[in-house]
């Protein structure tokens, strides 16, 4: 036991909120243990009219509901001996349904960067509904809080005052196996919002505060979590680190960009459409227990570990390393675009390049812009370059050893995409890869080629057709076997 378990344990709390839910009021709290025995629930009741009572033990945390009289806003529950609670007439699940959400609980994190956090995900996610659970925050309050993420283009900000203790963190102890079974706070966070504001949403992300979510590949948020059997999306993280130490209380996010690629990932995180998960038995802070799910590898989560009140550990400087730390380009572009002055629609900021007047190359330069293929860097982008004014080249060398290059092409008002490969190996892949959804354009020896399209297209479909061509494309070469690519470069 951790020598100071007992000041960390919650031993007076009962319920964390009681609210009413149709015709039931439902409680959220920590586990009752020995409260179910100590406290008469059976003499509850609203307006004299008596209540029953009934829980469910989940891990960590409890949840139940007082059944058997009228729930109405201006009536009060009494539980004789605790005291009494009146009845929020606000119907959460109603107001937030259809939200696209964000949620975190929080203590004494600078504002600046809960409002950093929150414009990221409003910018590159598109949210609506931010909930910040404040965990007894004494350098400012929660109207702060509030004030401060009202400058956001949001629908919703609600700021939850959560003032219970933490719980013990069962931290590892040299030679000792420190007991994790009380920190019972969170996993009330995670049900009370489940239950109270969040369980008609369209999407909730689970995300810290110092923690950003990143598409690792070309699909959006959205695209991902619809295409997902479960309605859950599961991945892991990356520390991502200063490369030196900050100046005190002068820093954000976008000054820490560094990451180690050896590093072991951090702990999962999660999105979920609460509607396709509504049967899973709890949401936790890094799980969705009681159904089935798979991991991906589509996104993930970059852990900045100097956006930290060291709560746990101090984190503000760089520990001495080892192995070099290397710029993350991935998230460079994200945290460039989030944080930009005035970020636009892709169409907006394609129409400020081709202004009348532009070049060729300026034209074709902007639409390289806006498809970005960073988003591919995950087949090895090896190299960015113009063969013509008009025609843009990005070669990629996969890990199966296939060799290929993305032409961007644009023809007056429309836009077209070749894949050339660049050995023969890659050339009779490419030729089977490409045979479900296009054509052979070409099979000169010093040119061969491959069409994402059958025809040119308009411009206007160039995070759509153009995107998803080129994706299904390397995706397609990427899946062949290393050996079967190593076999036919032999025979070349």
């Amino acid at each position: 036991m951790e020598p100071d378990y007992l000041d960390k344990y919650d031993m007076s709390t009962v319920f964390y909120d009681v609210f009413p839910q149709g015709t039931d009021l439902v409680t959220v709290g920590p586990p009752l243990e020995n409260f179910a025995s100590d406290i008469d629930f059976s003499a509850a009741h609203i307006a004299e009219s008596p209540v029953q009572f009934v829980s469910t033990r989940l891990d960590r945390t409890e949840v139940g509901a007082f059944a058997g009289a009228p729930v109405r806003p201006d009536r009060v529950l009494t539980l004789p001996g605790i005291g009494d609670a009146p009845l929020n007439e606000v119907d959460y699940l109603k107001l937030l349904a259809g939200s696209r959400a964000l949620i975190t609980k929080s203590k004494n994190n600078r504002l600046e960067w809960i409002v950093d956090w929150a414009k990221y995900y409003v910018r590159v996610h598109d949210i609506d509904t931010v909930i910040v659970y404040d965990n007894g925050s004494d350098q400012y309050d929660c109207d702060q809080v509030l004030e401060a993420l009202s400058t956001l283009n949001l629908a919703h900000v609600i700021v939850v005052n959560w003032p219970f203790r933490f719980g013990p963190q069962g931290r590892s102890a040299p030679g000792k196996n420190v007991l994790w079974d009380s920190d019972y706070c969170e996993y009330g966070i995670m049900e009370h919002a489940r239950r109270r504001f969040l369980g008609s949403a369209r999407m909730v992300i689970n995300h810290d505060i110092d923690e950003l979510l990143v598409m690792e590949s070309e699909l959006s948020l959205d695209e991902l979590l619809d295409r997902s059997p479960d309605g859950v999306l599961s991945y892991q993280g990356i520390w991502v680190h200063s490369g030196g130490d900050l100046p005190a209380g002068s820093y954000s996010f976008t000054d820490i960009r560094m990451i180690d690629p050896t590093e072991r990932p951090t702990t999962p995180k999660w999105v979920i459409d609460p509607g396709r998960v509504s049967d899973a038995r709890q949401w936790k802070t890094h799980l969705i227990d009681g159904i089935d799910y798979e991991q991906t590898v589509s996104c993930g989560h970059r852990h900045f570990r100097q956006i930290s009140t060291n709560w746990k550990f101090d984190r503000s400087k760089e520990h001495r390393r080892v192995r070099p730390l290397v710029r993350d380009r991935l998230l460079a572009g994200y945290l460039d675009y989030a944080y930009a002055d005035a970020p636009t629609p892709y169409l907006q900021l394609l129409g400020a390049h081709l202004r009348e007047g532009a070049t060729a190359q300026e034209r074709t330069a902007a639409i390289v812009d806006v498809v970005n293929m960073e988003r591919f860097s995950r087949y090895n982008l090896t190299k960015h370059w113009f063969w013509t004014p008009t025609i843009n080249v990005s070669d990629f060398s996969l890990a199966n050893g296939v060799r290929v290059g993305i032409e961007i092409i644009l023809v007056g008002t429309l836009l077209s995409s070749v894949c050339v490969a660049r050995d023969d190996a890659s050339w009779t892949i490419l030729q089977h890869v490409g045979q479900a959804t296009t054509k052979p354009i070409s099979n000169r020896n010093h040119h061969r080629e491959l069409g994402c399209w059958n025809a040119l297209a308009p411009i206007e479909t160039i995070t759509t057709d153009l995107v998803f061509c080129i994706s299904e494309v390397l995706s397609g070469l990427s899946a062949v076997p290393a050996q079967a690519v190593a076999l036919l470069t032999e025979r070349a």
